[in-house]
């Protein structure tokens, strides 16, 4: 009763969390469609809570964090895989086309899809990885304008490696239902299988 009880627990958190992940995701793609890539020199006509989306590289003066990270997931290996335990956000710099622009604030969020750089302990058996931007990695920052100084500078929402493009193809295939939601409704199933078949044994047993 209980291995059933685990199954049908474990199944409705899998297939929660891919339902949720889909719908942010499209949520995503669909914000990020309608936006065109701004130079630097547009940003300083767009409104405070406008949603803008540059293109760029890191800049080579955006200081390293760790190893050779300017902005990283630190993950740990569990039973159900990695997750992240540690996500350093600093400011970035981003060059861009008609200059440099800077991210000034240290809450946006890393689009682990695209994070293709991995460092990893060369210790037997490391349950620790860490993913992250490089210096010069191709970029797209999606958030708004903020005036420091009497200069204009992005708070981004998000960041991830690569053009509109492609982090748009990814948004796109993560929004559709994927292998996790078919394993989550699977564990359901069985889950709720044993369960009746537990209490069909009670019933039999009396």
């Amino acid at each position: 009763m209980i291995g059933g009880l685990l199954l049908m627990l474990v199944g409705g958190l899998v297939a929660v969390t891919s339902v949720f992940q889909a719908y942010t995701a499209a949520q995503a793609s669909a914000q990020v469609e309608r936006l065109s890539p701004l130079t630097v020199a547009s940003l300083a006509d767009t409104r405070p809570e406008q949603t803008v989306l540059i293109e760029g590289h890191i800049s080579p003066s955006t200081p390293i964090q760790f190893q050779h990270f300017v902005a990283y997931i630190r993950e740990s290996k569990g039973k159900l895989g990695w997750s992240a335990s540690e996500t350093v956000t600093p400011p970035l710099r981003v060059d861009c086309a008609d200059g440099t622009i800077e991210v000034v604030n240290q809450d946006y969020h890393l689009d682990g899809q695209t994070l293709a750089a991995i460092w990893q302990p060369t210790t037997p058996f490391s349950n620790e990885r860490f993913r992250g931007i490089v210096g010069g990695s191709p970029v797209v920052v999606i958030g708004h304008v903020v005036e420091v100084s009497n200069e204009i500078h992005i708070a981004a929402n998000v960041i991830a490696i690569g053009h509109k493009a492609e982090y748009l193809a990814g948004q796109r295939a993560a929004a559709t239902w994927d292998n996790n939601l078919a394993y989550g409704l699977l564990l359901l199933l069985l889950g709720t299988g044993t369960l009746l078949g537990y209490w069909q044994q009670v019933r039999n047993a009396r």
